[in-house]
C-alpha cells in the first residue's frame, strides 16, 4: 500500500470492512490516528473482538463499539481500563448480551442487575450458583 493512500480514510475505511488486519499494514503513527475513527474502529471489531485491544482510547466510551465486541464474547470487557469497564458494565444492553453468554458475567455487572429480574433468570437458567453471589438482601427476595 503506497504510504499516501493510508491518509485516504475512506480508502482505509473500504479495506478494513473487507478484513480488519490491514491496519497491521499501517504505519505506525498514522495507524494511531485511524484506530481513532469510530467507523474504522467498529468495522474492525464487527469481524474480530480481539481488535478492540488497537481501537484508540477515547473511543472505549462508545457503546456500540464495545457492545460489538461483547456480542462475540463477554470477556472482551477485560481488554477496557477499570473506569471504561465499570461504566459499560452498568449498561443494561451490554450486560444482557454478556450474562446471556455466561452466567458469572452478572458477577461484574453494576448491582443494580441483581435486582434486574429477568437478567437474574437469564443468570439462574444457567446456573443456581449466582443466587450464592447475590446481595443478601438480593437473595431473600428470589429464594
Amino acid at each position: 500500500v503506497r504510504p499516501h493512500l493510508w491518509q485516504e480514510v475512506d480508502i482505509v475505511l473500504e479495506a478494513v470492512k473487507q478484513d480488519w488486519k490491514i491496519m497491521e499494514k499501517c504505519p505506525t503513527r498514522t495507524a494511531k490516528v485511524l484506530w481513532s475513527d469510530y467507523d474504522i474502529a467498529i468495522n474492525a471489531v464487527r469481524q474480530d473482538w480481539h481488535a478492540l485491544s488497537k481501537v484508540g482510547k477515547d473511543l472505549y466510551s462508545e457503546q456500540m463499539i464495545i457492545l460489538e465486541a461483547v456480542r462475540q464474547d463477554w470477556k472482551a470487557m477485560d481488554i477496557l481500563p477499570p473506569s471504561a469497564a465499570k461504566a459499560h458494565w452498568a449498561d443494561r444492553e451490554i450486560v444482557t448480551t454478556a450474562v446471556k453468554q455466561d452466567w458469572k458475567a452478572l458477577k461484574n455487572a453494576d448491582k443494580e442487575f441483581f435486582e434486574d429480574k429477568a437478567i437474574v433468570l437469564c443468570a439462574v437458567q444457567q446456573s443456581y450458583k449466582i443466587l450464592f453471589d447475590l446481595p443478601d438482601d438480593q437473595q431473600k427476595r428470589y429464594r
